[in-house]
């Protein structure tokens, strides 16, 4: 469940843990907004974006209404990531294993999106993986804070798990690769991705993916090699030395550590470098 968890005697060591919500389970993104907290996660309606508050003040939270609703069949690969955006809306990741429910604005900067045309035969993952699945993959999507006008903003991710937004309104996320494919003419590595509304990203399942030199993709702004990105944050503090500010820092799951992607302008994207911040 989501859970509360204090330092109750200031040492700076968490030292109490309690329920905070035991309606949802397999929370997998976390935004504390204006005294409610969203969550996507299993819940009563399935799998979704919940909006769960304290209605009657007495510290859990009880009400809980799903603003969307996903098909899904691998959590792993469903929805992520939420950050609020400099525009007031809340922004989604999700991975390329779910689909909405429900009514998409046609009017989103991420529409009429396809799949590719290959004149041979298309191979897919032999072990089964993603097979079957179309465009546009992975998705980030966007909506405000009651759930109103569900948009698109880009896909062709993916399972990019978070996603962060810079100082200047910029976002930023970090995909994942198939590691089985390694060696062959489509892999693609962990790639750190500046997101533009409407941007296609090329990800398609077994061996469409399309290379960063089409013109229907954008490319990245960072390759990294294998790995398995999750939590992500762009680091807007003085803590650290004046380098890391405005720093891409990313969690690699499989690798046991944090890299900083250090990104700076270039034309009307950025460049990135990467090193090892923290490792295990």
């Amino acid at each position: 469940p989501l859970l509360l968890i204090h330092d109750t005697d200031g040492d700076k060591i968490p030292d109490k843990v309690k329920v905070f919500c035991d309606k949802v389970k397999t929370c997998q993104g976390i935004l504390a907004l204006n005294g409610d907290v969203y969550v996507t996660a299993e819940g009563p309606d399935g799998h979704g974006l919940y909006r769960l508050s304290d209605s009657d003040r007495d510290g859990k939270l009880e009400t809980v209404r799903a603003l969307i609703k996903f098909e899904c069949n691998n959590a792993e690969h469903g929805p992520h990531g939420i950050v609020l955006g400099p525009d007031g809306l809340i922004y989604v990741m999700v991975g390329n294993h779910a689909k909405t429910v429900g009514k998409i604005d046609p009017t989103s900067p991420y529409r009429n999106y396809y799949d590719g045309e290959l004149l041979q035969p298309k191979y897919e993952d032999p072990g089964g993986h993603a097979v079957g699945i179309k465009a546009p993959g992975g998705f980030i999507l966007r909506t405000d804070v009651e759930g109103d006008g569900v948009q698109l903003v880009a896909g062709g991710f993916r399972n990019a798990y978070d996603l962060a937004f810079n100082r200047d309104g910029e976002l930023f996320t970090y995909d994942s690769d198939m590691e089985a494919d390694e060696g062959t003419g489509w892999y693609r590595p962990t790639r750190l991705l500046h997101v533009l509304p409407g941007g296609e990203y090329g990800w398609r399942s077994g061996w469409g993916n399309w290379p960063t030199y089409f013109v229907d993709t954008l490319p990245p702004v960072l390759e990294t090699g294998r790995g398995s990105p999750t939590g992500l944050v762009v680091y807007n503090h003085f803590a650290y030395p004046a380098k890391y500010q405005g720093a891409v820092f990313s969690a690699d799951w499989s690798l046991g550590r944090i890299n900083v992607l250090k990104t700076e302008r270039e034309g009307a994207s950025y460049r990135a470098s990467s090193e090892v911040f923290l490792e295990g």
